[in-house]
């Protein structure tokens, strides 16, 4: 109970967000051509899910024009990132709460690295911070980092406005950073320095966004080869089969990292709270009824085992012996010339006193320099040596200090696994039983949520019916010359789920 509080609370500080960043972007548009150019677009395609009678459907091209707008932007954004910001912050909550270790390892860096793969729209980077916020001490102060990877720069301007609704972005825009990239194509420097320095790799929608889900998948390969030990990445998107095939089959495999968390085919609802938010929202500014409320996803979590922490101590460690070798070596030697020097100097002393102290400044000026340059670079030498030693021995504390560390880290992500697997094991023996019984267990579960996703979907109509009746929304008429006319959607019939599914 405490936790679903926690989570709605948490939906509806995202609900908020991004309402005050929507009217953000269009005040800094500073044209009123564009707020009716979305009010209209927005009016025109609410109802049409629903309507019945069918006019003629729109082309590709148009598709492609209009999703160029701003304000088929902002659609976007008040029609999906509510409920996509949601359904990320639940299951990476509920993830970092069955993993303690890995919320203590985050906490605990100075700073944190978030990197958004094709997240234009940053639902994803929305939802990590608030949990990981949430998560944070009152006083704790925590330095958080985005950078955002997508091929459509469009979305640059629009990412920015909405991240600066994060309180701890409001006056930080050099702690974000945009970049344009195709993924699918060589990876510049840029794009491999953020991967290699990130603490958590978000993909949210990244397979489903593409035509071609195969090509995409191509990058995680590379990323696996880029991104540090210890990082996390964070999977969620449509369960379809296409993009469950693609993103580590139904196992969850990837090579080079363990799978923590996963939720499949799972039926992701707005809390009634939040529904009535959204509307008495977007009722009362944009006269707007109708947005994503439920997405079935499906959701993984996977973590680069952390490498040897002991191979830079032990190369360094190598280097200072080598080096504290060779300094003693230096003072044997130098030991060896006083002592010769010594003996020289009696030689000729006693050379000196037969010829009756003939040549006594002779010597002083040859022989007694040499003796104090020499003791005074033993001096030196002795002391390096002693420093180097001390250094040593702090390394070598170190080094035992970071195996243990080490041990501890792969031991909970292998008992981690070891759990997963247990669990994956007991669910592959139910299904190879209800196989052998001949249950189709999956169509059976498919079935139900889709049963359940539909019921929702009843009762969600009905609460809006309600809403509707006690607060009258009243469509304003805008007139035609005002909207583009290029798009003819007064003319057409457009399916707002389906067009709304892929940016």
């Amino acid at each position: 109970m405490k936790e679903s509080k926690a989570l709605i609370k948490l939906d509806l500080e995202i609900c908020d967000l991004y309402f005050k960043a929507i009217g953000k972007i269009l005040s800094e548009e500073d044209s009123e051509n564009d707020i009716n150019n979305m009010k209209c677009f927005l009016n025109l395609i609410s109802p049409s899910a629903n309507s019945k009678s069918r006019k003629r459907q729109i082309s590709k091209k148009s598709i492609q024009i209009l999703k160029q707008t701003l304000f088929y932007r902002i659609s976007y954004i008040y029609w999906n990132s509510t409920c996509f910001s949601s359904s990320v912050a639940r299951h990476f909550r509920k993830f970092l709460v069955e993993h303690s270790n890995v919320l203590k390892e985050l906490l605990s860096k100075k700073k944190i690295r978030i990197c958004s793969l094709g997240g234009g729209c940053v639902s994803d980077v929305i939802a990590i911070v608030k949990v990981l916020e949430s998560f944070a001490e009152v006083n704790q102060e925590m330095d958080i980092c985005v950078s955002v990877i997508d091929m459509d720069g469009r979305w640059r301007n629009t990412s920015l406005s909405i991240l600066q609704s994060l309180e701890r972005f409001r006056n930080l825009t050099w702690k974000i950073d945009f970049i344009q990239a195709d993924l699918t194509k060589p990876l510049n420097d840029s794009v491999e320095s953020i991967l290699k320095n990130a603490d958590i790799v978000s993909a949210v929608k990244f397979l489903s966004e593409s035509e071609n889900v195969k090509s995409r998948w191509n990058i995680f390969p590379k990323m696996r080869n880029l991104t540090k030990p210890g990082s996390l990445l964070f999977f969620l998107d449509y369960s379809t089969p296409s993009v469950v095939d693609a993103f580590g089959n139904k196992s969850g495999d990837i090579p080079g990292y363990c799978l923590l968390y996963e939720a499949a085919y799972d039926l992701h609802t707005l809390d009634r709270a939040v529904v009535e938010r959204l509307f008495l929202l977007y009722g009362d500014q944009f006269h707007l009824s109708k947005f994503c409320t439920d997405i079935i996803v499906l959701t993984r979590v996977w973590q680069r085992p952390c490498s040897d922490p002991g191979s830079d101590l032990k190369e360094q460690l190598s280097k200072r012996k080598a080096r504290l070798q060779k300094e003693i070596e230096e003072i044997r030697l130098l030991q060896i010339f006083r002592f010769e020097s010594i003996q020289f100097w009696e030689f000729s002393f006693i050379n000196e006193r037969k010829k009756k102290w003939r040549n006594k400044k002779k010597i002083q000026k040859i022989i007694k320099p040499d003796g104090g340059v020499v003791e005074a670079e033993l001096g030196r030498k002795m002391n390096l040596v002693a420093s180097i030693k001390e250094k040593i021995k702090i390394e070598e504390k170190e080094l035992e200090n970071s195996y243990k560390t080490y041990l501890l880290t792969n031991k909970e992500i292998e008992n981690s696994c070891k759990t997963y697997l247990s669990t994956n094991k007991e669910l592959e023996n139910c299904k190879a039983y209800i196989s052998k019984n001949k249950v189709d267990r999956v169509a059976s579960s498919r079935k139900a949520t889709e049963s359940k996703q539909k019921n929702y979907k009843k009762n969600v109509r009905k609460l809006v019916k309600r809403l509707n009746q006690k607060y009258p929304i009243y469509l304003k008429n805008v007139e035609k010359d005002g909207f583009d006319s290029q798009f003819n959607l007064s003319e057409i019939n457009l399916d707002t789920e389906a067009l709304f599914v892929y940016r």
